[in-house]
């Protein structure tokens, strides 16, 4: 029933989040690196980097929409927190 649909949705979501969607968004900011590294014109990096956002912006409302409420329904309080905790973390040691 809902439950199962809503653990077969979570999963796929999960799937293409990993699989699809963070490989992408390296690709794209390697390719970003690249160009700017072999001095592309101005208009170039614009359109890769207007990519990137497009490509984050989808993966974030994947996440907000799918896979945080998920975890809302799933997880205990003191989970989340410490999820919370581990997420704060990683944003501030990313550069």
């Amino acid at each position: 029933g809902q439950i199962h649909a809503g653990g077969d949705l979570l999963r796929a979501t999960l799937a293409e989040l990993s699989e699809v969607d963070h490989p992408a968004i390296l690709l794209a900011e390697e390719q970003l690196r690249d160009l700017s590294a072999g001095g592309a014109a101005p208009a170039q990096l614009a359109t890769v980097a207007r990519d990137i956002l497009a490509l984050i912006e989808s993966h974030f409302a994947k996440e907000e929409q799918v896979l945080f409420p998920a975890a809302r329904q799933m997880l205990d309080r003191a989970t989340l927190d410490r999820l919370g905790e581990a997420m704060s973390a990683f944003g501030a040691a990313t550069p």
